[in-house]
C-alpha cells in the first residue's frame, strides 16, 4: 500500500545512454550513479524528516527549490531537511506504509509525472495534472494550471489535508527570455543540449553560472501562482520542496538519488495562515482528446530520460 516500486530503466542501459549522448564525457554521470548506489546500500541516505511529522492543512511543494534561493527571492523562513534527494524517493518515503493513515486523509494534486509510481487509492483524492494539463510547447505543466485545479478541488471538497505539487523551479526553465543551451520557451529539452541540464553541466557543456539566473527566474515565476493559491485557501499552509539542487557543492550538481548533502536536502519551510479571499475564479482545464499516460515522454521533457 502507498506506492508502487519506482520504474527501473536498468542501470547498464542508462550508462549506455549516457555514452551515446556524451561519449567519454559521461564518466562523471556514471560516478554519480555509483555514489547514489553506495549511499543507498550504506543507509546514509536515511536522514531528514517526513512532511507528515509536521502540522499543516495545505502543503505546497516547489519541485527542486533550494533553501537559500527561497530566502533570497521569496521570504526568510525555517529550514527543513527533506528525507529525499529526488521526487520518486520523496514520494516513496512520504507516501509509504509508515504514513498510510495520514495519506488516506490527504488529497494530492500534482504536476510531477513521478506520481505514476504511487498507489492512488491510498489517498483520499488524487489529481495528476500532468496527464491532461501538460503544455506540449514548453514540456512541463504551467503553475497557473496547478493553482486553478487546487483552488477548485479545495472549494468543492472538505479535505483534511491537501498537497499541491508544482513542477517549478525544476527544469525546464520557462520564465525568462535568456537562452541557455536548449532551454528556450519553445525548445526545452531538445536540440544540442538535450536532456537534463545538470547532466550537461556534469559533462562540461554548460556551467552553473549559465543556468543560475534562469533557475531563479523559474522560482519567481511559480511563486506568482502560489500566492494566488494562498489568497484563495482557508487554513494553515506551508511552502516547501521535495528536494533541492546542488550547484557544485562537493563536486555535485543537480539532485542524484539518495545523496544526503545539505545542498540537496535543505529546503524551505515557510508557514502561512490563509483566508480564502475568493478573488480568483479558476479556469477549467481543457482536457485533451485522449488523456495520456505516457510517463516516459513527460519525464523526458523534464530531463530524466
Amino acid at each position: 500500500m502507498g506506492r508502487k516500486e519506482p520504474m527501473n530503466f536498468g542501470i547498464v542501459s542508462q550508462w549506455k545512454k549516457y555514452y551515446q549522448n556524451h561519449g567519454v564525457k559521461s564518466g562523471n554521470l556514471i560516478v554519480k550513479d555509483i555514489l547514489s548506489g553506495v549511499s543507498y546500500i550504506s543507509g546514509v541516505h536515511k536522514r531528514g524528516q517526513s512532511v507528515f511529522e509536521k502540522e499543516w492543512d495545505l502543503l505546497i511543494i516547489l519541485d527542486a527549490c533550494r533553501y537559500d534561493h527561497y530566502c533570497e527571492i521569496v521570504n526568510n523562513c525555517e529550514k527543513h531537511t527533506s528525507n529525499a534527494s529526488t521526487s520518486s524517493e520523496w514520494m516513496a518515503k512520504n507516501f509509504g506504509e509508515d504514513y498510510s493513515s495520514e495519506v488516506s486523509k490527504t488529497a494530492y494534486i500534482t504536476s510531477n509525472p513521478h506520481s505514476s509510481m504511487i498507489e492512488q487509492n491510498s489517498f483520499e483524492y488524487v489529481d495528476e495534472v500532468w496527464k491532461n494539463g501538460w503544455n506540449k510547447e514548453l514540456g512541463t505543466v504551467l503553475p497557473q494550471t496547478v493553482t486553478d485545479r487546487a483552488i477548485s478541488a479545495a472549494r468543492e471538497n472538505d479535505f483534511e489535508r491537501l498537497i499541491v505539487h508544482y513542477m517549478q523551479p525544476h527544469f525546464p526553465f520557462i520564465a525568462g527570455d535568456q537562452n541557455v543551451g536548449s532551454m528556450k520557451k519553445v525548445d526545452s529539452g531538445k536540440g544540442a543540449h538535450s536532456g537534463n541540464v545538470w547532466q550537461q553541466i556534469a559533462v562540461g557543456n554548460l556551467s552553473v553560472d549559465e543556468i543560475l539566473s534562469p533557475y531563479k527566474q523559474n522560482l519567481e515565476f511559480v511563486m506568482e501562482s502560489v500566492e494566488v493559491l494562498l489568497e484563495n485557501f482557508d487554513g494553515n499552509a506551508v511552502i516547501t520542496a521535495d528536494h533541492a539542487n546542488a550547484l557544485g557543492e562537493y563536486g555535485v550538481t543537480g539532485h542524484p538519488a539518495y545523496i544526503p548533502i545539505d545542498a540537496i536536502r535543505a529546503v524551505p519551510w515557510d508557514e502561512r495562515t490563509c483566508v480564502d479571499s475568493e478573488n480568483h475564479i479558476p479556469k477549467s482545464t481543457e482536457l485533451s482528446a485522449e488523456e495520456t499516460n505516457n510517463v516516459e515522454s513527460r519525464l523526458a521533457d523534464l530531463g530524466y530520460m
